[in-house]
């Protein structure tokens, strides 16, 4: 028998496979996704920094900079004039040509950031190419303060964000540059880093007295038992030219965010700026929140609004009523009854549940995850009468 149109279609979408790298979020991971959005964002902005939309795509000779990605590593296609195109490989290239571009804007700029970027990696890497960041840049001044200032924002977005027991381990390639065996000085704390710093004899004497200034801020911004510094940190991004900082936290094998200082980038444009910035791994930070959150009970939200078929009007009021006063309501359509309405709010992680009738309606709370499994009770109450 032959098979109609629509079942072909249905056949074949069952076997479409994503690109390499990349993936969807429904349910509760485009959820944390939304609420990492939200946070992360609104602590910077409480710092003073403006969030900004850039595109994702970019002509190939805005990004394109020595040592900055490997060749290999970036997705190019061509547009109708012929001009190859680039998927951003991250977000701060882009940032920074829009600040090059600012040039009636007074310095220092702060800006902020949440989106996707694409990095072609090798087969069997285990990570994503299509990664997704948080992030900020200040943008101006060439101060150790404003490295600082990075640090403190970083331990702060990823602390509101449910992140615990950070730590931030600082490098500086540009001064390793310049010593004959940097792998022979190991980590060491920011409260024992004088001692460090004096070892530096032969390295170059402005990174020693950058990297000075900037212990000294950490300490005074209360961050130095946070924050280790080692040598041998460099980051895989060539563009790079100040000390440069990843974030940890336990039980975490990959870093949460990383970031540093870069003095070029700007000056693509032909506007020479200094800056420093930090981009969150978002991803990452939602492996550690899942796996934390798989450990503890399931926290419900929201109410699921179920109705008698002569009741759509009434369930319709008290829907706008409940997102009125800030209640997430999802209305079920074709429920039978309260107890089918119950067990549908169970699978959407719903808070309570509202069956609506053509005299009332009768109200349902459902307990958390574990007291669920002991007890399997529901408190009801009913009102409208």
């Amino acid at each position: 028998m032959l098979e109609t149109a629509a079942e072909e279609v249905f056949r074949l979408s069952e076997k479409v496979a994503l690109p390499d790298g990349v993936r969807d979020f429904v349910n509760s991971e485009a959820d944390l996704l939304r609420f990492l959005r939200g946070t992360l964002l609104d602590e910077m902005r409480l710092w003073g920094y403006e969030e900004v939309f850039v595109p994702t795509l970019e002509l190939d000779g805005v990004l394109k900079r020595p040592s900055a990605y490997s060749e290999e590593l970036l997705y190019r296609l061509f547009d109708r004039k012929g001009r190859v195109m680039v998927l951003r490989p991250d977000i701060t290239q882009s940032v920074a040509r829009l600040a090059g571009e600012q040039r009636e804007e007074q310095l220092p700029l702060r800006y902020s950031y949440f989106g996707n970027a694409f990095r072609q990696l090798r087969e069997g890497s285990g990570r994503p190419h299509e990664v997704w960041q948080a992030g900020f840049e200040f943008i101006g001044p060439d101060t150790a303060q404003a490295d600082a200032e990075a640090l403190c924002l970083g331990f702060a977005a990823l602390e509101r964000a449910g992140m615990s027991e950070v730590k931030a381990c600082v490098g500086y390639p540009a001064l390793a540059a310049g010593l004959y065996s940097p792998m022979n000085i190991p980590p060491i704390g920011f409260s024992e880093m004088e001692l460090g710093i004096q070892a530096l004899v032969n390295a170059p004497e402005q990174c020693v007295q950058h990297l000075e200034r900037l212990v000294q801020a950490v300490i005074q911004c209360g961050l130095e038992q946070s924050c280790i510094f080692d040598m041998t940190l460099a980051r895989e991004i060539g563009y790079y030219t100040g000390p440069v900082f990843e974030f940890y936290a336990a039980g975490g094998s990959r870093p949460l965010a990383g970031g540093g200082r870069y003095e070029h980038v700007c000056s693509r444009t032909g506007r020479t700026i200094a800056a420093t910035g930090l981009a969150i791994d978002v991803l990452q930070v939602m492996t550690l929140l899942k796996d934390r959150e798989s450990r503890q009970s399931v926290s419900r939200c929201g109410v699921l609004l179920g109705y008698e078929p002569e009741a759509f009007d009434r369930a319709q009021q008290l829907a706008q009523c409940l997102r009125k006063t800030g209640n997430v309501t999802e209305v079920q359509q074709g429920v039978k009854d309260a107890r089918e309405l119950c067990e549908r709010a169970k699978q959407r992680k719903r808070k309570s549940a509202i069956f609506v009738t053509r005299s009332g309606y009768e109200e349902y709370v459902l307990p958390e995850a574990d007291q669920r499994e002991s007890s399997g009770v529901l408190t009801g109450s009913s009102g409208w009468h």
